[in-house]
């Protein structure tokens, strides 16, 4: 009678394992193949998947624009919707940024703090702020930071020591 109540636990276990696995299973999306719109995306993904997930794009066939390895790890790639949920699924770690070109302007359109008054005499200025395309040549810019030494040859003679709150030297 003992042998018989093991077996039974024992069947339904694998019953309802097996039945879990269903849903799991479904869910997964299918490689996706080619032929879909693409935009750029760079990908940022941690240390710890970044060989994973360059593996995965050479085995799904997407070509990796550019790696990055200094300021972030990762990727710049053309994927489409469809490769996004594919990857999505299986790194969900993964950081999708629109990879664009960014400019610079002489001018901020609906700029914050007020900024437009100081460009503008008159009581009713509007929300754009322009300013030379000299501005921030000279200024000194002030880090709080924990993490800045300067003994870095990256800032050259242009780190200058401050106030320590740490210990104070």
């Amino acid at each position: 009678m003992r042998g018989m109540r093991q077996f039974v636990t024992a069947c339904l276990a694998l019953i309802s394992l097996f039945l879990g696995t269903i849903p799991a299973l479904a869910a997964a999306p299918a490689v996706p193949k080619a032929g879909g719109v693409e935009s750029p995306y760079i990908l940022q993904v941690s240390k710890t998947i970044r060989n994973a997930l360059a593996d995965e794009l050479e085995r799904i066939s997407i070509r990796v624009d550019h790696e990055y390895s200094e300021a972030l790890n990762g990727f710049a790639v053309s994927l489409s919707d469809e490769q996004i949920s594919y990857l999505s699924y299986y790194f969900p770690s993964i950081q999708y940024s629109p990879d664009r070109p960014v400019t610079l302007a002489d001018s901020q359109t609906g700029a914050d703090w007020n900024l437009s008054t100081l460009d503008q005499a008159g009581a009713s200025p509007d929300t754009n702020y322009k300013y030379p395309s000299s501005a921030g040549s000279g200024i000194k810019v002030y880090v709080l930071d924990t993490g800045v030494s300067e003994n870095l040859s990256n800032f050259g003679s242009r780190l200058a020591a401050g106030f320590d709150a740490v210990d104070f030297d």
